[in-house]
């Protein structure tokens, strides 16, 4: 899936991307790092445990987020069901 961004992925501080969450099929969500892959791809590890079936991003009433674009925006929250 595609989202907007003016530019390049980039971090306002730190050297890993914070605020994504992975969801097993019971919604038990735990927080993992987000590494930068390319100029507009992050790269998520879900280690060992259940299979994730779904992704969030900034899915909390106050995050502290880092990822931002080349215009200085924000990345947006946002909900994805991963493909099986």
């Amino acid at each position: 899936m595609e989202f907007a961004a003016d530019g390049a992925l980039m971090l306002a501080v730190g050297n890993v991307a914070t605020g994504f969450e992975l969801c097993d099929e019971a919604l038990t969500c735990r927080f993992v790092p987000g590494y930068l892959a390319g100029p507009s791809s992050v790269l998520l590890e879900s280690g060992a445990g259940p299979r994730p079936v779904r992704v969030r991003f900034g899915w909390a009433d106050a995050p502290i987020l880092n990822l931002y674009d080349e215009a200085g925006l924000p990345a947006g929250p946002f909900e994805l069901e991963m493909p099986p």
